[in-house]
């Protein structure tokens, strides 16, 4: 059933009718962008006016590109000529005319050598003698102009190469020379050149991190499958530290001489090495600041998480049973990967064209205008098209609406999987884990068990006991001893015992990627209409969540009993309400503009307007664990893309400024700009990781979500059950999950009739009058924030103040 989806699969009752064409008007503009994107393309290409050699080398007066064109293909070198008007200077110009650019072989090191150089029109007037003039006017008194402009041959300046293209004086040569080049009018054009150009030799770094970081986000899944919680936490630290040591280092710059490229500070800074003179030192220094800042708000979040990690990592856990559940190799662990494939070459594809794009002109010369007349001069340089900025504009705002529907595909399909995955059957097979066996031994009557064992200052376990068995005693070679496993924790908190001789498996299916592609193109306009709103929230959405782990407390030390308004007693309480507040409003207005949405067509072939809109609301209505977790693994996803591209970035960083293949002028692989492509690096690593690690958060949000509609659907005809028997839930959820089968928790929203906007204004209300009275009358006022007046989860913390929106 590929074009509609059955959920469950074999029930036609719940058979998703999809129609075509939902939000067709978002489709139709996306076709016209497309095919003016494809015209652009086609056009630059065949028109013969684009030519990405103009962008990564430079061109002398005559429009003639150093190193490629016919007449310089032996000059790579850009040399900039003295203003002949301004005079010398110590053997060096007063000034320099960036107009009067000009190819050489090697750069001049003295005065000795002579290169050509325009010089600027200028006008000499000439005055005539009384008489009549041609048009038989008689003149008393007449003056004739001459405007004239040659190309002289001028004693040269002493310079040096400058990232392998563009010849600069020294550091000593006087009236500012060097700078003036380096952060000149053409310094925007040295800068794009040496970018570009470098994305020609640094190919196989790029290559090399895009590998790593795929590598590395297979790896952080399968061991973050073991060992979870050390995992996020290791990340968080060791993060932690090293933004804080790269923070640290830079904000040093500021102390450090910026011109001085032997030092070993200098070859270590990429923004020194990126960015010439005072601003280096201006930019690291703040760079710097801004990173120790983000170094301390980690380990804030990892002090926060040593308290609350373990309830996400019960999630985290349901989730990466799902992801590497029998057969998922085959099927929803290739996702990441074919979408980096594709993302990526899409996106090499799109930046080729728009290189030629940017590089389309004609060569023709500047027009000299007298009395409205125009008169070529000796000077060449492009010529753009009429509005060519804007029609650039319009294609890179392609680029990125479609970049972002393949994200949204990637979200989409494996949302379908998931939901496949979770009415799938469940089937019993023989625990394969060794410890298991001596229990099935002591079943089966070769051993003897032992029931009801308790262990002093362990928890209980599931299910209420404890189980041992009696064997003999092999480490001091007699007697026999009692062997109580106490085994680690399950997601419930409880201790999870590998005494089953049976595990629950729920194989994928090769067809559900097919059949979830199939649906997403169907679906074609839903994910085009989401786009771009789902990319303008994101930085939004993620402070919200943010804000809300860092506000919302660990389960351990909540009291769970009604509503109860606290006391505003103290500045801090301000400020912790008021965080609550923008979370709350944040994900009032944005928070249905996100892969939940993709959910909620998938279940009820919604249009995206419609499931943006409802999709906050029904699992802020579902309460208890869903709107608690629901959401909550967010912040862990964001640290592991983090921490994987950091770790990819750096390498590349360290392999382009330290490996002679690539620091070496010499080299055919010699990268001009390591800053640049160091940031280029970083990008390519973070759409990988990105598809790596939203594998875990997609699934946990989706198995919530579904939970939550199939609670909904239970009891209706051919529903399958969802726990017993025949249930289609796996211990592991159940545990989680089990005292919320029936309904939503009853305490949630049991007035919650008001619209999200009504809500949050009664929010807001209560939460400024409780402030006012605070700061005016210096007493305690009744604080109040996050959905209303009542809260899904959470309430009233131990030992703790405020109080914390489950799901902001």
């Amino acid at each position: 059933m590929v074009d509609s989806g059955v959920f469950p699969r074999d029930n036609t009752r719940h058979q998703v009718s999809r129609p075509w064409g939902q939000d067709w008007q978002c489709t139709f503009w996306f076709i016209v962008m497309v095919a003016g994107m494809a015209y652009t393309s086609v056009w630059s290409l065949t028109s013969g006016q684009g030519n990405i050699d103009r962008l990564t080398h430079a061109m002398d007066y005559q429009g003639n590109i150093c190193g490629k064109s016919t007449a310089t293909v032996n000059q790579p070198y850009l040399y900039v000529c003295g203003s002949s008007a301004a005079g010398m200077d110590q053997g060096y110009p007063k000034h320099l005319d960036f107009k009067s650019r000009s190819c050489v072989a090697e750069c001049p090191t003295s005065n000795e050598t002579a290169i050509p150089c325009i010089s600027r029109p200028y006008v000499f007037p000439h005055p005539n003698p009384a008489g009549v003039g041609t048009d038989g006017v008689q003149y008393l008194q007449s003056m004739t102009f001459e405007i004239s402009q040659s190309v002289s041959m001028q004693a040269a300046y002493p310079t040096e190469l400058y990232r392998g293209s563009m010849c600069v004086p020294p550091y000593d040569a006087p009236n500012g020379l060097r700078d003036a080049l380096i952060t000149g009018p053409h310094s925007d054009m040295s800068s794009l050149a040496a970018g570009f150009g470098s994305i020609t030799t640094a190919w196989p770094v790029l290559l090399g991190a895009a590998l790593l970081a795929n590598i590395l986000g297979y790896l952080y899944l399968r061991v973050m499958k073991v060992v979870a919680g050390p995992l996020l936490l290791g990340s968080l630290f060791l993060g932690a530290a090293f933004i804080g040591f790269v923070g640290l280092f830079l904000f040093l710059g500021i102390f450090f001489n910026p011109y001085d490229e032997a030092s070993g500070y200098f070859q270590w800074n990429p923004i020194f090495r990126a960015v010439y003179g005072e601003g280096a030192k201006v930019l690291s220094f703040f760079l710097g600041l801004l990173l120790m800042g983000m170094a301390a708000l980690m380990i804030r979040t990892a002090r926060h998480s040593v308290d609350r990690i373990d309830e996400s990592v019960g999630m985290i856990d349901a989730a990466l049973k799902c992801l590497f559940d029998k057969s998922a190799w085959l099927t929803i662990q290739l996702i990441p990967l074919i979408s980096s494939l594709v993302v990526l070459a899409t996106l090499t594809v799109l930046l080729y064209f728009f290189m030629v794009a940017l590089s389309v002109g004609n060569i023709a010369s500047h027009e000299i205008t007298v009395n409205g007349n125009e008169y070529s001069s000796l000077q060449e340089d492009i010529v753009h098209p009429d509005r060519w900025n804007w029609i650039l504009f319009l294609y890179a705002f392609g680029v990125v609406w479609i970049i972002e529907i393949l994200v949204a595909f990637t979200q989409f399909v494996t949302s379908y999987e998931v939901i496949c995955w979770f009415f799938q059957d469940i089937v019993k097979v023989e625990n394969p884990d060794p410890v298991s066996k001596p229990f099935s031994q002591a079943y089966a009557g070769f051993g003897q068990k032992v029931e009801n064992v308790r262990v002093h200052g362990v928890d209980a376990v599931a299910g209420g006991r404890r189980t041992g068995y009696v064997e003999e005693d092999k480490v001091r070679g007699r007697g026999k001893v009692l062997v109580v496993p106490i085994g680690r924790k399950h997601p419930d908190g409880s201790d999870f015992l590998h005494e089953i001789d049976s595990i629950e498996e729920k194989a994928h299916e090769c067809v559900w990627g097919w059949e979830g592609l199939c649906v997403g193109i169907k679906c074609f306009g839903v994910l085009v209409a989401a786009a771009w709103p789902v990319c303008l929230s994101r930085p939004l959405r993620m402070v919200a969540q943010i804000i809300k782990f860092l506000l919302t407390p660990a389960s351990s030390v909540v009291v769970r009993e009604k509503y109860e308004e606290e006391e505003v007693n103290s500045i801090y309480s301000i400020v912790v309400g008021f965080g609550g507040l923008v979370s709350s409003w944040i994900n009032h207005k944005f928070g249905g503009l996100c892969k939940d949405a993709y959910v909620d067509v998938i279940l009820r072939a919604t249009d995206f307007q419609q499931a943006a809109g409802d999709v906050q609301e029904f699992v802020l209505r579902s309460g208890g664990v869903v709107a608690f977790m629901h959401g909550m693994t967010s912040i862990y996803e964001l640290i592991s893309v983090a921490f994987i591209t950091m770790i990819c970035s750096f390498v590349a960083f360290m392999c382009m400024t330290n490996i002679g293949t690539f620091n070496d002028p010499a080299s055919n692989f010699y990268i001009q700009d390591p800053g640049t492509m160091t940031w280029l690096a970083s990008i390519i690593s973070l759409i990988i990781a990105f598809n790596w690690m939203s594998l875990f958060n997609n699934a946990a949000d989706t198995i919530l979500y579904t939970f939550a509609w199939a609670r909904k659907q239970r009891g209706g005809e051919d529903f399958p059950e969802l726990d017993g028997e025949d249930g289609v839930m796996p211990s592991y959820l159940l545990a989680m999950l089990r005292t919320e089968l029936d309904d939503a928790p009853l305490e949630a929203f049991k007035a919650d009739s008001q619209a999200h906007l009504t809500r949050f204004n009664h929010a807001h209300k209560k939460f400024a009058s409780s402030v006012w009275n605070y700061t005016t009358q210096g007493k305690g006022g009744q604080l109040t924030f996050g959905d209303g007046e009542r809260e899904p989860m959470l309430t009233k913390t131990r030992g703790g103040t405020g109080l914390f929106a489950s799901h902001a």
